[in-house]
């Protein structure tokens, strides 16, 4: 049973390296632990992960990481949306969404000057699962 779990967690994995020569570079992974499964970059600017926790926790967590590297822009929590400028002038905006029941979806989109971050990006992501976990 054991080793049946840990082949369904790498099936993303395997998918992810399948299809990212496909899409010439687009794609690289970031495995990020933390009480999620783990996160994967979907651009070279943004990363995309589930952690297993309330929507409001997750949302308090996201404000509360980007005040503390920067500053807040714009705020939904209805929508689930934050923008915000951290570091160094870099444009950060986190989505969040209901991924199941019991786990809330993250994308961190981090940009500075039109170009991307991934690592602020990927930063701000384990910042938030530190918060939350």
């Amino acid at each position: 049973m054991e080793f049946k779990n840990s082949l369904r967690a790498l099936f993303p994995v395997v998918l992810l390296l399948a299809v990212s020569p496909v899409l010439n570079g687009c794609v690289a992974m970031a495995l990020v632990g933390a009480g999620s499964a783990g996160a994967y970059a979907i651009s070279k600017d943004s990363i995309e992960g589930e952690v297993k926790s309330s929507r409001d926790s997750v949302y308090n967590a996201s404000v509360n990481v980007v005040k503390s590297k920067g500053t807040i822009k714009s705020e939904d929590k209805t929508s689930g949306k934050i923008e915000g400028v951290v570091g160094n002038g870099v444009t950060v905006k986190i989505e969040l969404s209901q991924g199941t029941a019991k786990a809330v979806k993250i994308k961190v989109e981090a940009r500075k000057n039109l170009l991307p971050n991934i690592e602020e990006a990927q930063a701000i992501y384990t910042a938030i699962l530190k918060k939350v976990a």
